[in-house]
């Protein structure tokens, strides 16, 4: 048995024996044990990351990420690089494609595009040449929806901007078909039409078509124009579906299940998806298999239609586009921007390529090939990795210290005593040791440091928790910094622990599918509010129970958030005026607009709200004007207050003048702008609880923390796939929450440098 004490090399070292002996259960537990007491140990985190990948439970890039994190040294990245193969890419063509609506036929270098001017277009992909089949320049927005290319590329289909479903013939651009689609039911989302999604497929001989909308789905045969209607489920079922090359076998995937047509026969597989609805079903080249992606859960599923048996669960990828090998053992997924290779038998990812914005792609004609198109038009062939090295895991030298560790029990009794710069002193020798840096009992003591301290910059920052993949629709971190809360997009809300880590409970929210579920926690961790189509709720977090209704809306809930004493709930409104309610009785108290508030300032409330022209109203809780401030040439993007109302932040946003610039309230002035970050183009920022420090999010998917006294940046605290939306920080300061859209939840926890001063700040 492992002693309390033991130090990250030590238990590292044991998991590696562990490892050797096959005791893999046992080598898990050891290498977390070796992460907890250095969250950022090189060896420990190589050898964990290669055992999870190795299981399909992580990705070969993640494993990447987290070891440039630890900074390890260059021999452990280049094993990782090794068993995953080189990338090698046998060539490109350019495309000058105007929409990422592109199919690729499954056996032929054929694509066909749809663009937003309403233009369906041929392409060979060996030369890029192409064939425009159908469309004008319209002078408006008319977009082609969704387009579809035979097996072996000799027929394309398309919905059309007029809205008839065409089928034409590659060869020589005649048109084959016009078949007039029904319209189909309209999607809204409280006061929102939401666009139609659509998507058609066709048999390899383009005689038979199969088109799906808003939860309807419809077949036909061109030969005499016959129709059938195939199932009509709600307007959110989404658009996935598949046919076979014979016309013989359909497929569509809801939150039903999945659907399959064949021989005039119709069964259902139940259990398929989670969340919004599958974007993408394919079916494998004899039929037997099918994949389907759920970005909900950042998964893609294979199934054998036979029996209804899960073949394989491929975690870690918001895929748009899925593609099965001739054989049925492989898989690729693509999406934002990311490419993956998936061995089907074990689940796990062999390879990840990095590319801009990937739309479509297919295993190429020839073997061990893939081809994969760009939002931008770039097709590019590749070779796939055929494997066979295996690298091994890695023990670390073990260094102990006895001297280091009577410091820190030095350092111990003097915080006790309340001697926090003798302390401070001790620990500073203790963390400069190795094996020390990050040990907990070491970290404990550090931020156990009193008034005595102050932080004056960022020694580290390190992935602590993830708390959801895929698809988020809101998360919160308490000011407490112990409880955290996510929402998936199929409504499900999730309370987190955030010290010790995993899940405590499920809240029984009432979603529905037209409206996202947004989440707030109070500063004290123990009530959440909810905001719903139609309510905004506040529930218990220790017991899960609904304590009560606030408002009825029409699906405008956009935001809730407490204030800062945790007694009134502020809920912000699409197309409707914001409005503040008493949590204790439930009533309104005033209706406000406000992108930020000033809880605690001295003379009440300060109000700051954004406006599409640049400027910064500051306002009352009475809707007095304060001051009116010229923050940017174009629109806001993002606005914070320091809690005593003294000093605001603004972003110009993603659409804006891509600066942050931070204004003393009481006189409108700028006192400074924070330095710009090459790449970062900075939109969403906040101040943290410490005046002095704010965190902000760019379009280069990146979490900063800032030195607001001097403009300028600390450090990149994380990194996600996708545009960050949200920030929180708790009031320790020790950790970020960051969440995204496309990219899940995640907690970073902070390492702060501090010296002897006057107190925290």
């Amino acid at each position: 048995m492992d002693r309390p004490d033991a130090t990250a090399d030590e238990l590292t070292g044991r998991a590696v024996d562990l490892l050797a002996d096959g005791e893999v259960t046992r080598a898990e537990e050891a290498l977390r044990a070796a992460l907890l007491a250095d969250p950022l140990h090189p060896t420990a985190t190589y050898d964990l990351g290669l055992l999870r990948w190795r299981r399909g439970e992580t990705t070969d890039d993640e494993v990447l990420g987290a070891l440039a994190a630890a900074r390890t040294d260059g021999a452990l990245v280049a094993e990782v690089e090794r068993e995953r193969g080189a990338e090698v890419v046998l060539g490109e063509v350019k495309l000058r494609l105007r929409s990422s609506t592109v199919r690729i036929a499954a056996a032929a270098p054929v694509a066909l595009s749809g663009d937003e001017d309403g233009v369906v277009t041929a392409w060979d992909l060996t030369d890029g040449a192409p064939r425009v089949l159908h469309g004008e320049r319209w002078r408006r927005y008319r977009p082609v929806p969704a387009v579809a290319v035979g097996a072996d590329g000799t027929r394309g289909a398309a919905v059309c901007a007029d809205g008839a479903i065409r089928v034409w013939d590659l060869a020589d651009g005649r048109c084959l078909a016009t078949l007039d689609r029904p319209p189909v039911p309209a999607k809204s989302a409280g006061c929102h039409v939401l666009e139609d999604t659509h998507a058609v497929r066709l048999s390899a001989d383009g005689r038979s078509v199969l088109w799906a909308a808003n939860g309807t789905v419809r077949s036909w045969r061109t030969t005499d124009d016959h129709s059938d209607l195939l199932h009509a489920g709600a307007v959110f079922d989404g658009e996935a579906v598949d046919l076979s090359a014979d016309g013989r076998l359909a497929v569509y995937a809801d939150d039903g299940g999945l659907r399959v047509w064949q021989d005039g026969r119709a069964r259902r597989i139940p259990g398929v998806p989670h969340g919004p609805g599958p974007v993408a079903v394919v079916l494998g080249a004899d039929g037997r298999l099918a994949a389907v992606a759920e970005p909900g859960a950042a998964t893609v599923t294979v199934w054998e239609l036979a029996s209804g048996r899960r073949v394989a669960t491929l975690r870690g990828h918001v895929a748009r586009s899925v593609s099965l090998s001739q054989d049925g053992r492989f898989l690729l997924s693509a999406g934002g921007h990311t490419l993956r290779y998936w061995e089907l038998a074990g689940g796990r990812c062999l390879r990840t390529f990095r590319d801009d914005r990937v739309v479509a792609a297919r295993f190429g004609d020839d073997p061990g090939t893939a081809v994969s198109v760009r939002a931008g038009g770039a097709v590019r062939t590749r070779r796939l990795p055929t494997g066979g090295y295996v690298a091994p895991y890695r023990a670390p030298a073990v260094r102990r210290d006895d001297e280091a560790a009577g410091w820190l029990a030095e350092a111990e009794r003097a915080t006790a005593a309340g001697r926090d710069t003798d302390a401070l002193h001790l620990l500073t020798r203790v963390r400069a040791v190795p094996g020390y840096e990050r040990a907990p009992r070491a970290l404990a003591a550090w931020r156990a440091l009193g008034g005595a301290v102050t932080r004056v910059g960022l020694r580290e920052a390190w992935p602590a928790r993830t708390l959801a993949t895929g698809l988020v629709t809101g998360a919160d971190l308490a000011g407490s910094g112990d409880v955290a809360a996510t929402c998936a997009y199929d409504g499900t809300v999730q309370i987190w622990d955030v010290v010790r880590g995993g899940h405590v409970r499920t809240v029984a929210a009432r979603p529905r599918r037209s409206h996202p579920i947004v989440v707030a926690l109070s500063p004290d961790g123990r009530r959440l509010l909810t905001g719903e189509d139609d309510t905004v709720r506040l529930w218990s977090v220790d017991t899960g129970e609904c304590l009560r209704a606030i408002g009825r809306y029409d699906g405008t809930v956009r935001a809730v958030e407490f204030t800062a004493d945790g007694a009134r709930a502020y809920v912000r409104r699409w197309g409707g005026p914001d409005e503040l309610w008493e949590l204790a009785t439930g009533e309104l108290v005033a209706p406000l607009r406000a992108d930020a508030v000033a809880w605690d300032r001295p003379d009440g409330p300060l109000l700051a709200a954004s406006m599409v022209d640049g400027v910064v109203w500051l306002t009352g809780l009475d809707g007095a004007l304060v001051r009116r401030i010229e923050a940017h040439s174009q629109r806001v993007g993002a606005v914070s207050l320091t809690p005593d109302g003294r000093s605001l932040l603004t972003s110009g946003g993603r659409f804006g003048d891509e600066t942050v610039r931070l204004w003393d309230t009481a006189s409108g002035e700028l006192v400074r702008q924070l330095a710009a970050e090459p790449g970062h183009q900075p939109c969403g920022v906040r101040f943290t609880a410490d005046p002095r420090y704010a965190v902000g999010t760019g379009r280069d998917c990146t979490v900063h923390l800032w030195d607001v006294r001097t403009g300028g940046c600390l450090g990149v605290v994380g990194r996600h796939d996708q545009p960050v939306e949200r920030l929180a920080v708790d009031d320790t300061l020790r950790y970020v929450l960051s969440w995204c859209h496309h990219d899940g939840a995640r907690v970073w926890e902070l390492d702060w440098a501090l010296a002897a001063g006057d107190g925290r700040g």
